[in-house]
């Protein structure tokens, strides 16, 4: 999840509103788990990440159910069907990102009562870690879903694209598209 500090803002409480906006692809794009993190964070608790195709297979797989579907011709309406196929996507996966969060929260709420603990007894701190350390990993879980979820609607949604447009679909190339974000379109 994206942090945002605000040097010199500490008594200001921020309204998270990602919390409760409608699910839509600009929010899981500001919600969604930063990929870099994730392998030291897999590693760190000996837990698996997707593989790193995931998104391409999905886009794949929505490429191939759009084709055996019926979309119809009018723009509008073709805009609502595809809608149709890309909402459930979203919402999934912006209900994992909202879950991850709310885990990630738990953990750091454990780790501070352990910190708060510090002398009180070998007992009650033992208690403590297992507790932070179990809501720890449960939160490195939910993170992993959500980052699956993400992947699988952003490649969905780039399939969709091609759709929504009515171009035909070409696989992702990481080439072109650098060579298009640096150089602009490509020349003929």
């Amino acid at each position: 999840m994206r942090i945002a500090l605000w040097p010199g803002a500490d008594n200001v409480l921020r309204f998270p509103l990602e919390r409760r906006a409608r699910p839509s692809l600009a929010l899981l794009r500001m919600i969604g788990p930063d990929p870099r993190g994730l392998d030291l964070m897999a590693e760190s608790f000996g837990l698996e990440l997707p593989d790193d195709g995931l998104r391409e297979r999905t886009e794949r797989f929505t490429v191939e159910r759009l084709r055996a579907m019926k979309l119809p011709a009018a723009p509008d309406q073709r805009r609502v069907v595809l809608d149709a196929v890309l909402a459930p996507l979203v919402e999934t996966a912006v209900a994992a990102c909202r879950a991850a969060d709310a885990a990630a929260r738990r953990a750091t709420r454990a780790q501070g009562d352990l910190l708060d603990a510090q002398g009180t007894g070998p007992s009650g701190q033992d208690r403590l870690e297992a507790e932070g350390e179990r809501l720890a990993i449960g939160a490195a879980l939910r993170l992993i879903e959500a980052h699956r979820r993400t992947e699988q609607a952003e490649g969905a949604a780039r399939a969709i694209d091609f759709a929504r447009r009515g171009d035909p679909w070409r696989p992702f190339d990481l080439r072109a598209e650098a060579e298009t974000l640096f150089f602009g379109a490509t020349r003929p």
